[in-house]
C-alpha cells in the first residue's frame, strides 16, 4: 500500500512499452512501480491515488493525453527525472509534480489544467 509521502510516478495514457522502460529507469529512484491511472479513475483525487484507495468509478471521457506526475520528488529529483523522460520516451508526456493544492484536485480536473497551463504556455 502506498502512502502521501511515497516517492511514485503516476501516469496515464503511457503504453506498456513506455510504462516498462519508466519502471526500469525509476526502479532504485521511486518507492514502488508507476501508478497507472485508468479512465475509470477520472474523479479520484490524487490524494485517493496515492493513498491507493481506488473505487472505480464509471468510465468518464477522458483527453487523449500522456501525463507523467512525480510525487515527493525533490527539485534536483524533478530535474534528473525529466532528463531520463526526455531521453527515453519518444513521446513528449506533459509532465507535472504533485502540489499541496492539486493532491486535492480530481485527476480529470488537473489533466484539464495541465492541458490548458500547455496551451498558455505554448502561445508565449
Amino acid at each position: 500500500m502506498s502512502n502521501l509521502n511515497d516517492k511514485v510516478i503516476i501516469t496515464y495514457g503511457l503504453d506498456e512499452s513506455e510504462l516498462e522502460i519508466l519502471n526500469l529507469k525509476f526502479k532504485d529512484k521511486t518507492s514502488r512501480e508507476c501508478i497507472v491511472v485508468k479512465e475509470n479513475m477520472s474523479k479520484l483525487k490524487l490524494r485517493d491515488i496515492l493513498s491507493e484507495n481506488i473505487e472505480a468509478d464509471e468510465i468518464h471521457e477522458m483527453p487523449k493525453e500522456k501525463v507523467i506526475i512525480f510525487n515527493n520528488f525533490s527539485s534536483g529529483a524533478i530535474q534528473s527525472a525529466v532528463k531520463i523522460v526526455r531521453n527515453n520516451l519518444e513521446s513528449k508526456p506533459i509532465l507535472a509534480s504533485v502540489t499541496p493544492v492539486s493532491i486535492n484536485w480530481s485527476f480529470k480536473f488537473l489533466l484539464e489544467h495541465l492541458i490548458k497551463e500547455r496551451e498558455q504556455f505554448s502561445k508565449k
